[in-house]
């Protein structure tokens, strides 16, 4: 009776110990644009900074292609699974660092378009420290844009996605505040759906466009002085 209780407190000093054993995910760059027939590979890290190897499920969550009906897609960690495996089971051993990458085939494609896709990692042992990210893949034209500058603004945005009609920040720094300063938006095709003025420093603004992934520019004196993407959300 006494090597029961001792087996089972056994058992249960290393449920406890797995069940604190947990993973950290640090997304990189989950938007890619390219060329059309591109292949857009957006990159994320996963970090198990503990003594034990965690059971990790990793699952393709949504897979919307269906607004690019002639893009696949297929996932990679350490290896590179089939574009119809939806679903691994992944063995994380004790502090390493796991790079993943998410990719989108457009080899099919003649037009602009754009798809997006959600992952989900999950410790099996420990179902809490779950993550999910949402990867967005984008072709384009050009935007019609030219860098006519090698002179660069320093911009942050928050947050990133921001919400059509909320009010987001744009801090703007590494221009002489006597600038004008315009932020013109374009879709995917390289169109402008919105320009507005802004000020080196914070600026307090609101997109009132249909969700989507969207290119920027900051244009001052027809010099290029910045470029990015934007994620807007409903």
């Amino acid at each position: 009776m006494k090597k029961l209780y001792t087996l089972s407190f056994t058992a249960l000093l290393l449920i406890s110990i797995n069940s604190f054993s947990q993973f950290t995910y640090t997304p990189v760059d989950t938007i890619q644009y390219g060329a059309i027939g591109a292949e857009l590979i957006c990159p994320a890290t996963l970090i198990n900074n503990t003594a034990n190897a965690i059971s990790m499920r990793v699952t393709r969550e949504q897979n919307v292609m269906a607004d690019a009906p002639n893009w696949e897609s297929a996932f990679c960690m350490d290896v590179c699974y089939l574009k119809t495996t939806d679903s691994v089971n992944y063995t994380f051993s004790p502090m390493d660092t796991v790079n993943f990458t998410f990719h989108f085939y457009t080899i099919l494609e003649t037009n602009p378009d754009s798809a997006t896709a959600v992952m989900k990692w999950k410790n099996v042992n420990t179902p809490s420290n779950t993550f999910y990210q949402k990867f967005y893949g984008i072709t384009q034209l050009t935007f019609g844009v030219n860098d006519l500058s090698a002179s660069s603004a320093s911009v942050n945005i928050y947050p990133m996605p921001i919400v059509s009609g909320d009010v987001f920040t744009m801090s703007v720094s590494n221009v002489k505040s006597s600038k004008n300063i315009s932020l013109v938006v374009y879709n995917m095709f390289g169109s402008v759906v919105s320009t507005t003025n802004v000020i080196a420093g914070i600026n307090f603004m609101n997109l009132d466009l249909p969700a989507g992934v969207y290119a920027y520019s900051l244009i001052s004196d027809n010099a290029k002085l910045n470029s990015g993407k934007l994620v807007v959300s409903q």
